[in-house]
Parts: structure tokens; sequence; C-alpha cells
């Protein structure tokens, strides 16, 4: 195997932002010493045919060492064969599987892109100077679960070429914050909207999230002026570490709105222009029919260029000619045929929800924490949770985003949570069992219960509770043109009852009770009404001082006329008018009023308090 050796001192292991090291070799020596009964381990994976020997021989002995003896400053360039997880030297080109999965979700390369990312455990090189000394098969990468940038690009690689795409593996050099999957200057919109093709030279402005987030976090540092290429001094060799990566060609594939040619990082699924990408220099690329190397000098080579011809007059010299009869300094070949067995992913139903190895995925970025879950992982039925924090050293939660997907019995859709205010804020599905379309709730403070359109029968659109002041519930499309109910209250020490009477209204958490006393009822106008009508407006119930108070709409004059009915129990009806002042008229329908009023607010108030159970409920035991 032909590949850079390294001359510095420093022999520090390479560590991801995830706190992950390599352990390739160790699982290869596991695979190694547990491949005793190999009787179901393919042929191809632990021996080469004569075409493969004499491929690699070829390749070796003479193609590669007659370019190396023009040009030996490209010995780190040459990544063509090396050995699998069995020992066997395998041509890198045989090593792609091209795949079409049977899940058409992914036939899309920034979709596929991200199901690799998001499914394999990434881990980095064990030495980040130079190539790994081995690369195992696609498959055995899908079946640990975990590999490097390497196993990720050849993955990667091999479903997109069962897709259609002219896809390459990619071998260079990147800033060591890409290598080590440092995102910490990645704005969170991109971060978890990777699939989208970015030029990386362009300014960041905003970090937030508007249809997760709604207001502006005073914590959050967004850094408008970051620029990619200023992560790294880039003529500083500590910087630059060997990379891989993905190169999509233009064909068939392709799109009229996305360019012709770009590059995937495989171990977050992000899409960059060629032109602009953060991306140091290229050694060498390939696919499953040809390798190429890159004869130019890391000066000479543009940084961002704006396509990959791959021809020698650009310095590319393909290893797999077969553009030439002249057999003195070239072989007539073709690369052997990929080794690898079939390419397979579970059967499950939701394989595209699934992680591998774990049920969660914990990501950084710029100040925030991302967990993704696989479906059914999480028992409040969490499929994504971020949280950001207010320092650098993530030890301040201000802002917690939960999203639910839809096996969450309740309907919750969605949750934001703010600790230091001790509120929070949940959207809810239309299918949801109480019909709630939001809640959101400040601890101590108010609470706001807002329901889906025609969601109840009783025409309620929302609760919303200023607690220890009041609760206002409004009403739509209802039948008698009841509008809004208003009750004031106050807590239960803050007041000297006159009467035993008074409406209590429990608190839900066990805590300090309220006392109500002041009901209000207001009605919207009827579109008609004629002269002998006396509708009522509004209707004011005072608990305290014994009055209820009518006022109707006056047709003639437009405006309302106030009754007021003092010196007796309560009175008022919606079946009095305004001429009926004797103290003794209709005392029975007053009566009924009062008591129709304090009765829909003890049941108003009883039906929050179970929505309150419910809720709690539900979030114990939602799976």
């Amino acid at each position: 195997m032909f590949h850079l050796e390294s001359t510095s001192q420093n022999n520090r292991p390479c560590v991801t932002v995830e706190g992950r090291i390599s352990t390739k070799k160790l699982r290869t020596q596991k695979l190694r010493r547990n491949a005793v009964d190999d009787s179901h381990i393919p042929s191809s994976h632990k021996e080469n045919s004569e075409k493969e020997r004499l491929c690699c021989d070829a390749i070796v002995n003479d193609r590669i060492r007659n370019i190396l003896k023009e040009r030996p400053d490209l010995h780190n360039r040459f990544f063509v064969v090396v050995e699998n997880e069995f020992g066997v030297a395998k041509c890198v080109c045989s090593t792609l599987k091209p795949t079409l999965l049977p899940y058409p979700e992914l036939y899309d390369s920034s979709e596929c892109a991200i199901f690799v990312a998001r499914y394999l455990e990434y881990e980095p090189l064990e030495d980040s100077r130079k190539p790994p000394n081995t690369i195992p098969s696609p498959s055995q990468v899908i079946d640990w679960g975990i590999g490097d940038c390497f196993d990720f690009s050849i993955v990667l690689t091999s479903f997109l070429l069962g897709s259609g795409y002219d896809a390459y593996v990619v071998y260079g050099e990147a800033p060591e914050w890409l290598s080590n999957r440092d995102r910490s200057h990645t704005s969170y919109e991109t971060f978890m909207y990777p699939g989208k093709i970015r030029e990386v030279k362009k300014t960041f402005s905003s970090m937030i999230d508007h249809d997760v987030i709604e207001e502006p976090s005073t914590g959050t540092n967004c850094r408008g002026s970051c620029e990619w290429t200023s992560c790294c001094a880039e003529s500083e060799p500590c910087c630059r570490k060997v990379h891989c990566w993905v190169l999509v060609r233009s064909n068939n594939r392709s799109l009229a709105s996305t360019p012709c040619e770009y590059f995937i990082e495989p171990s977050t699924g992000e899409q960059y222009d060629i032109s602009s990408s953060p991306y140091l220099c290229i050694h060498a690329l390939w696919n499953d029919k040809n390798y190429w190397v890159n004869t130019k000098k890391d000066e000479e080579t543009p940084r961002a260029p704006r396509t990959l011809t791959l021809n020698r007059d650009d310095g590319w010299v393909a290893v797999f000619d077969c553009s030439s009869s002249n057999n003195n300094d070239r072989l007539i070949f073709d690369p052997p045929l990929s080794w690898v067995k079939s390419l397979s992913l579970s059967l499950e139903e939701r394989v595209l929800n699934t992680f591998k190895n774990s049920d969660v995925r914990v990501l950084l970025c710029d100040r925030r924490k991302i967990e993704l879950y696989s479906d059914e992982a999480q028992l409040q039925g969490i499929e994504k949770k971020v949280i950001e924090f207010e320092d650098n050293a993530c030890l301040n939660p201000i802002r917690i985003v939960e999203c639910f997907g839809e096996l969450r019995t309740d309907g919750l859709m969605r949750r934001l949570k703010l600790p230091i205010k001790q509120a929070f804020h949940e959207w809810y599905r239309r299918t949801s069992k109480y019909a709630i379309k939001e809640w959101i709730e400040a601890v101590g403070d108010k609470r706001i219960i807002n329901f889906h359109p025609r969601g109840r029968p009783d025409g309620l659109e929302s609760i919303h509770e200023v607690f220890g002041k009041k609760v206002v519930y409004t009403y739509i499309n209802r039948h008698d043109n009841l509008s809004q109910i208003i009750v004031e209250v106050v807590w239960a020490d803050e007041i000297i009852t006159k009467t035993t009477e008074s409406l209590v209204l429990p608190s839900g958490d066990g805590t300090q009770n309220a006392i109500a006393t002041k009901i209000t009822e207001m009605y919207s106008l009827r579109s008609a009404m004629n002269s002998t009508d006396h509708q009522v407006a509004a209707r004011a119930l005072s608990l305290t001082e014994k009055v209820l108070v009518i006022d109707y709409y006056d047709k003639n004059e437009g405006i309302q006329k106030v009754q007021v009915r003092k010196n007796t129990r309560i009175r008022g009806s919606n079946n009095i008018g305004p001429n009926d002042l004797e103290d003794g008229s209709d005392f029975q329908n007053i009566v009924k009023v009062e008591k129709q009023m304090i009765s829909n607010i003890r049941r108003l108030h009883s039906e929050t308090l179970e929505l309150l159970r419910n809720r709690k409920r539900d979030d114990e035991t939602v799976l």
C-alpha cells in the first residue's frame, strides 16, 4: 500500500468534538480473531481472484513505480491498493459496491448523504497525517455501524452510484475542524438542514430557526462575520489533516437549479459548491471504473476550481488508462469487479428513522447540543431535541426545543422550554384528542390554552389565565352569541369573604387556591333583530357585592341600556326587559341565571383541571 509516511513527532490521538477516538484497529483485530468459522464469509473477502492478483501486481510493480520514477513526490497520493478487514490487499476501485437501496427517499443525493451521516457513527482517523492502513468493505462498515471519513465516503459513493449519480471518492486534505467534525462555528440552520448546496465563503447572519424558536435569544452569539476559511491558518501544517469526501459531477440526475459539480461532506451530510468549499487540496479521487492522481503540486492547484476535467492537461493521471495502446509505460486493462457482497439495510418498517448501534445521536454545533432519537427509543416520543446554551462551555441552558413523532398519542408535535423563565410553549396536531392547538405556560404567571377551530362542540377557542387575577374564556360560532367569559379572581388568603357561598377554584398543582369575585359574560350582536328584541350584550355578576348588571343592545339608538338591580339577592335574566324593575319580578329566573353562571365557571374550571391531569399523565406514559 502506498500512503504518506508520517514525519511528525506529535503522536497524540485524534479526537472528535464528541470525544470519540479511532477504534478501527481494535475492531479489525477482533474480527480476524473471531473468523475461525469463516463459512459465512464470502471467499472474495478472504482472498483475491487471479484477475485481482494480476491487477494489484501490475499496479504496484509497473504502473505506479513508473510514475514515481519521474515524480517521487507523488508517493503519498497513490492510495490504490490497501488491505481490507481480513488483511487482503484490494484495489480501492473494487471496494466500491454500487447499490440501489429499496427506499425512494434515498434516491436524492442530499437525503442519502444526511441518512449516512446520521445512521453511522463517525470516528476520526487513527493518524490524521496519513490515510488508514485498512479499508473495510462497505458492507462491514454498515454491519459495524461506525467508520472514519474514508469508510463514510465509500458507503455514500456506493449508494450514489447505485442511484445513477456520477460520484467519486475524493482523497485530500481538509482543515482540522472539518476532519474532527467540529461545527462550533456552524449556524444552526445549516446544521439542521445540511442538504442545501452552499457557498462557504459567504458570511452567516441569523442563527435562529424561526420555525422552532419564536423569541430571539439574548445569549446567542451570532457570528455574522465568520468565514470557514478563517477557522484555521492554511499555512500551518498542524491544521491540515488527511481527509476523504465525495464529489458528484454533472450527469442525467442533475437538475437545472443544481450546480454542475459539488462536494458532499459524508460525516455531516453538508453539500458545498465545488468553487467554494472548505477543502484545502485534492490528492486523488476514484470511482468503480478508475483512479485519478493529481500530479500538480499543492501550490499549483487552484483552491476553488470551477470544474474538474480529470484530463492530463490539467494534471490528472488515470491509473487504469484505456485510451492508449502504448504498453511501454501504461497497462491497458479495467479494474477488477467489486469484491464486496451486496449492501443491505434492515428491512424494518422505519429503517430511515433508526440509528446503528444506539438509539440516539448527540451532535454539537455553536452553543447547541442536538439529540436525534430513533423511533420509539424515547419514552416521551421525542425524535429531536435541541438544547441552546448561554455560554461556550455549554453549562447554562437557556432554551430547549423538543420535536415529537406521530406516535405520540396526545398529538403533541413540538415543545419549547425556557428554563430560566420557567416557561414552555407546546404545539399540538389537529388530531389531538383534546382538540388542543397550543399550550403556553409560565410558572406562577400565566397559562394560555388555544384550541383548534371547531375542535370543541361548545365553541371554546381559548383559555387565558393570569394566575391570581383573572381567567378569560373566548368562544366562537356560538348559537347563543356568547363570545367571552371573564372571571376575576384573587388568592384565597387575600380576601375576607362576606359570605360562606364563595366560589373557590382549586389549583391544579395542589398549591394555593383562588376565589372568584366577579363573572362577566360578553355576547355579540345578532345580524338581525327587531324593535321588540331585548338582546343581552353583557351580564356582570359581582359575587362580593351581590349585584347583577345587565347590558342590552338597542336597535333604534344603537347603544346599550344598562339595568342595575340592587337590594335583592341577585336579579337579572335573559328574559327580563329594561322595564321589568320590580323587585319580585321573575325571581326564579334571576336565581336560575345566577346558578347557571356559577355552574358554567365550575364546569370550565373542572375541565381545565382535567386537561392538566391528562397532560401530566400522557407526558409520563406516552408510548
